[in-house]
């Protein structure tokens, strides 16, 4: 393992953002993005689901109303 990807993922739901971020995410357990990175992006998809700013969310939000 490359000693940059010396971060644990706690939040495997954070996968897909990570690396839509640009980061490195390796056996889906280790990355090259801090932690501190990892927290503000969990705090920012808790503040999008909230808040309907992401459009994939705001479907599937509409979709389990059953609008």
């Amino acid at each position: 393992m490359s000693h940059l990807i010396n971060h644990y993922i706690k939040n495997k739901e954070l996968i897909p953002a990570i690396l839509d971020y640009g980061w490195i995410v390796s056996n889906n357990t280790w990355t090259d993005c801090p932690l501190k990175i990892q927290k503000r992006i969990e705090n920012e998809q808790l503040a999008s689901y909230f808040l309907g700013n992401n459009p994939r969310l705001v479907k599937q939000n509409q979709k389990d109303l059953g609008n």
